[in-house]
C-alpha cells in the first residue's frame, strides 16, 4: 500500500512505523512488496540547491535519508527469508545506488539490478513555462532492484528514440517543478507489473 492504512504517508524514519510496517508484513504476508524510498537528499536535481542549505541541515538530511533507506532494505530482506518478492526503485542517477545497504543486496544471490526509462510506459509531463505550454514523455531513468525474475526481465530497457522501436518522440526535462509530478507511476506500468506478478506467481505454482 502506498499509506498506512490510516491513510498518512509511511515514514520509515520513526519507529512507530517501521513497528507497523514489520507488524503488516506479519500479519498479510504479502507476495509483493514494492518501495521506492524518497530520493530527495540522494537525488541530482536535489544536489543542486545545496547551497541554499548548511552544511548542519545537509547532514542531517543525509542521516535521515540513510534511516529511511535501512530500514526499507530491512523490509526487503524479510521478504526474501520469507520466500516472497520485493521491488526497490530510485532514479538511476541518484546516490543511493551506492550506500552500502544497497550494494550488499545487490550481490544476494537471485536479486537484480535493471535500468529502464519511464518514458517506456508513457509517463508525460507539461512543461508550462514556456508559451504555449508544452508536454512531452519524460524519460526519468530509472533503476530497479528486485528478486522476480518476471518484473526484472519487464522492466529493464531503453528508450525507443534510441533503439528505433517506436516512432520517435519529445522528451520534457525534470526541471522547474516538473519532477514532482514525475514521482507518480504511469497506470501503463501499474498494469504490466501486476501482470507480472500474476505471471510469476503462476509460473511458481502459488496462483
Amino acid at each position: 500500500m502506498e499509506v498506512k492504512p490510516d491513510g498518512t504517508p509511511w515514514d520509515l524514519t520513526k519507529p512507530e512505523d517501521v513497528r507497523q510496517l514489520e507488524q503488516l508484513q506479519e500479519e498479510q504476508d504479502p507476495k509483493l512488496l514494492t518501495g521506492s524510498p524518497p530520493c530527495t537528499v540522494f537525488s541530482q536535481l536535489q544536489g543542486l540547491n545545496k547551497k541554499h542549505k548548511t552544511p548542519e541541515q545537509r547532514a542531517r538530511e543525509l542521516e535521515q535519508g540513510r534511516l529511511h533507506l535501512r530500514n526499507s532494505v530491512a523490509a526487503y530482506r524479510r521478504q526474501m527469508e520469507r520466500g516472497r518478492y520485493f521491488l526497490h526503485e530510485h532514479p538511476w542517477g541518484a546516490s543511493s545506488w551506492q550506500e552500502p545497504e544497497i550494494v550488499a543486496l545487490m550481490q544476494e544471490p537471485g536479486v537484480r539490478v535493471v535500468k529502464g526509462p519511464m518514458c517506456r510506459w508513457e509517463m508525460k509531463a507539461v512543461n508550462k513555462r514556456v508559451n504555449p505550454p508544452e508536454e512531452g514523455y519524460v524519460r526519468k531513468e530509472t533503476g530497479w532492484l528486485t528478486n522476480m525474475p518476471r518484473l526484472a526481465e519487464l522492466l529493464e530497457g531503453v528508450c525507443s528514440n534510441v533503439d528505433g522501436s517506436r516512432p520517435w518522440h519529445r522528451h520534457v526535462h525534470l526541471v522547474g517543478g516538473l519532477a514532482h509530478g514525475a514521482r507518480e507511476y504511469p497506470p501503463k506500468l501499474v498494469t504490466a507489473a501486476l501482470r507480472a506478478l500474476r505471471d510469476q506467481l503462476l509460473e511458481g505454482g502459488d496462483l
